[in-house]
């Protein structure tokens, strides 16, 4: 089939691929007091589950977008025998959270290559998923 007429599956990476982010991010949270649980998470921004303050939420999102962060994130089981095996129905697409930070978007993109086998022409960097 064409790749130009083939579906498209555009894939949220944040919890449906991999865990990590809600887990970072509640734990930053609670270096500020916050008894922030992953399992209490309600929202696709974590810290809005807990009503984060915003000078907290700018101290996260310091510590979010240093250098190593978005690499440690592990890939869940399965996530990569289901993307090859999504593969084979539509062209598959990452969608990624966009960082103003030097290292986020190229350390997210190389770990989606090197853990998921998407190419960088398949990462979606988007400050709002909800647009994609």
């Amino acid at each position: 089939m064409n790749h130009v007429h083939r579906r498209r599956l555009l894939l949220d990476v944040d919890g449906p691929l991999t865990t990590g982010f809600v887990e970072f991010v509640c734990s930053e949270l609670q270096l500020h007091g916050i008894p922030a649980l992953a399992h209490l998470v309600d929202d696709w921004d974590p810290m809005n589950s807990f009503n984060t303050p915003d000078d907290v939420r700018q101290k996260v999102r310091t510590r979010l977008v240093q250098a190593n962060v978005a690499g440690s994130f592990t890939p869940r089981a399965g996530a990569a025998d289901f993307v090859e095996w999504a593969r084979q129905h539509a062209a598959v697409y990452a969608v990624t959270s966009s960082w103003d930070s030097p290292f986020w978007t190229y350390e997210r993109t190389r770990w989606l290559c090197d853990h998921l086998h998407f190419h960088q022409n398949q990462v979606v960097h988007a400050h709002d998923k909800f647009i994609v």
